[in-house]
């Protein structure tokens, strides 16, 4: 099962690396990967006196997702250092952190001699992993050189293919984390059942992330006190004609319009709405009823300005964020595809999250802003929060006694 794994991940950087010629995703994929030794070896040399924590995250929202815990960490012993690898451009390129306490890698092709120098070079007292970051031939590694792993925010549905007998060697690898940190008992209790122990439950950090969001100042909107505000978060290409047509019939709303993809070519995505837009990287000033979100990392503070969110992405893969506006007690919205995302069936079956079936529905967002009773969901909004907790504490401890 290893070489037929190993062959696909080959195969995978083939076709990566082919691609790197015409896309420019796939290009920054191979060049950051280039003589990662080199680059980062003098700043390893000057951490030979702490203890260096890896932390992995695929792309820029789970990097997110872990810095709740990395603040639980650094708040017991600030002499921790801490290596932070990215799957993806998006994260790297865009995740600005503190040089002396984090340094930016991208985790190498999944290759057993690809990992084996760096993890002599960095010598990790820990790894951790935030969700779904399989590599399997980094745990085996792992394993042969006795690193502690972990993982957080782990959530295997019942049908999970590591379930299956045929996977039972990855499945090991898994099992074989030191600890696995669940957000919520329902993934604790599927985990438990198929045979894996160290099981914590934590909590979804990202909660406790976009509580510490909301206290932030940025400011205001000008525009805000004229009309109300529908707030289009991490929208996906394959949503934008529905959303160009909202904004063209509803001239009674202002609209803030997070792109997922910021892209060099944005502003003629743009182009098709019949009035000018404003930037939020040009400050975002004038009288313009739509402002553009064209920056990474901005839009979880702009939905305090919003009267109602429609989050991305629910008719593809999945939802991104609904955490981050709903802190500010303002309805969401998101489409259909949710099965994977325990949050939001959460939020679904207490009636927090509105779930729409086509992507023409999102014609009716307006419409779902009036009949929302605020009070009411307010009072649930509250119940909510109120009943999500996260066991940091226990986190930081237990992390703290691997080194």
């Amino acid at each position: 099962m290893f070489f037929i794994y190993t062959l696909f991940i080959r195969v995978y950087y083939c076709i990566i690396f082919f691609g790197s010629f015409f896309n420019k995703k796939a290009k920054y994929w191979i060049e950051g990967r280039k003589n990662q030794i080199e680059k980062i070896t003098p700043t390893i040399k000057q951490w030979s006196e702490n203890k260096i924590i890896w932390i992995h995250a695929a792309s820029y929202g789970e990097f997110e997702m872990s810095r709740p815990l990395i603040e639980s960490l650094v708040t017991k012993n600030d002499q921790l250092r801490f290596v932070i690898s990215f799957y993806s451009p998006s994260g790297y390129n865009n995740i600005h952190l503190d040089p002396n306490l984090f340094l930016k890698i991208y985790l190498p092709l999944d290759i057993k001699s690809h990992y084996i120098p760096l993890l002599k070079l960095i010598n990790p007292k820990t790894i951790i992993f935030i969700k779904y970051e399989f590599w399997f031939n980094f745990l085996r590694i792992l394993n042969k050189m006795e690193i502690p792993y972990c993982y957080t925010s782990l959530h295997l549905r019942k049908n999970s293919y590591l379930f299956n007998p045929l996977f039972r060697s990855f499945k090991s690898l898994l099992q074989n984390a030191k600890y696995i940190f669940c957000h919520s008992t329902l993934s604790q209790n599927i985990l438990d059942e198929n045979g894996f122990k160290n099981l914590k439950l934590l909590g979804d950090s990202r909660v406790r992330q976009a509580v510490e969001n909301k206290e932030k100042n940025v400011g205001h909107l000008s525009w805000k006190v004229k009309r109300p505000v529908i707030v289009f978060g991490s929208m996906t290409d394959k949503e934008w004609p529905f959303i160009k047509k909202l904004i063209n019939n509803e001239v009674n709303f202002n609209f803030i319009i997070a792109p997922h993809d910021v892209t060099i070519e944005i502003k003629n995505k743009f182009d098709a709405i019949n009035e000018e837009v404003s930037y939020y990287s040009e400050g975002g000033e004038g009288n313009q009823r739509i402002l553009i979100v064209d920056t990474y990392g901005d839009l979880r503070y702009l939905y305090r300005f919003g009267d109602i969110a429609y989050v991305g992405a629910g008719f593809e893969k999945g939802p991104h964020n609904l955490i981050e506006p709903l802190v500010y007690k303002i309805p969401i919205v998101c489409g259909p595809n949710i099965r994977k995302f325990p949050m939001a069936v959460k939020l679904k079956e207490e009636r927090i999250l509105k779930v729409l079936s086509n992507k023409s529905d999102i014609l009716g967002i307006p419409e779902l802003l009036v009949k929302i009773n605020k009070a009411q969901y307010h009072l649930k909004v509250d119940n909510f929060f109120e009943n999500e907790s996260n066991n940091l504490d226990e986190f930081s401890d237990l992390i703290l006694n691997l080194l």
